[in-house]
């Protein structure tokens, strides 16, 4: 179940990754956003045909000292059945600066069975080009803090990944990309292909880029082949699916729900709001 943890959260970072590599401006004060501000995405992960977690991920305007920013979330865990067996509440956050999408902030909690914690806070200090990150794991004490090199377009995890919305390249692309994460510096090598054809439950059959990542997280190798996404060729540009390769039962990453703003299909075929 430890392949299993690790590779959820890493199709979280390619779900939110591959959104947009098609998507128009919806935020016309901010050139930079790509994406309409104030959206949430669902999504249902499961091990082989069992369904053992669900993630929501969200982007809002806040505001810090008088300034106006973005605040960009993560949050997936298991359900309450599998607590048991394999207990799991991760949460992410970054503030961002909506003009450049660079971050300010970014902070990461992941959670276990039997107190199993660790955390991340990294604030970046661009004219100095220093990412002060600490990384403690509360059971062991571990404490690790570093200043990390960064140039002017270093971002940590969220941030890269909302800043990529609209930036995607073309299909038959190789393209490599380093960014902050909760250890340090996570590399990754994406590979881009398509047009194919997939429907998920609740939503319309749809036209799709397919993204192939290599990355090693946390000492888990995941090859080109091993992991694939599906993301519409539509102004919405929606993540439907993501699969990973596991040594028991393969995983799938499912698009369950669009919230917030517009009234397009995505919107329209996840039904009503929630209830509070």
């Amino acid at each position: 179940m430890k392949a299993v943890r690790q590779t959820l959260f890493f199709a979280f970072c390619l779900v939110v990754a591959a959104q947009s590599a098609f998507c128009t401006n919806t935020n016309l004060s901010h050139d930079a956003v790509r994406f309409p501000v104030g959206e949430t995405l669902k999504f249902t992960s499961s091990w082989g045909v069992i369904p053992v977690a669900h993630t929501e991920i969200g982007s809002a305007w806040t505001n810090r000292n008088g300034r106006q920013l973005l605040r960009l979330r993560y949050h997936t865990g298991t359900y309450s059945v599998f607590y048991p067996v394999y207990a799991m509440e991760d949460d992410a956050e970054a503030l961002t600066d909506p003009v450049t999408m660079l971050p300010e902030t970014f902070s990461m909690t992941v959670r276990r069975r039997w107190g199993a914690t660790w955390t991340t806070f990294a604030t970046f200090d661009y004219a100095r080009g220093i990412c002060h990150h600490v990384y403690r794991h509360r059971r062991s004490g571990v404490t690790k803090e570093q200043d990390l090199p960064i140039t002017s377009g270093t971002r940590d995890l969220l941030s890269f990944l909302y800043h990529m919305r609209g930036r995607l390249p073309e299909p038959g692309n190789t393209n490599t990309y380093t960014v902050v994460a909760d250890e340090g510096f996570l590399d990754m090598r994406v590979h881009f292909t398509g047009p194919d054809s997939l429907q998920i439950d609740g939503f319309p059959k749809t036209e799709c880029l397919v993204v192939a990542p290599k990355a090693n997280f946390k000492g888990l190798i995941l090859d080109e082949g091993k992991v694939r996404m599906w993301v519409s060729r539509d102004p919405r540009c929606i993540a439907l699916r993501l699969t990973v390769d596991a040594p028991l039962a393969n995983v799938y990453v499912d698009l369950t729900k669009v919230t917030g703003p517009g009234t397009d299909v995505w919107v329209r075929a996840a039904g009503p709001p929630d209830k509070p």
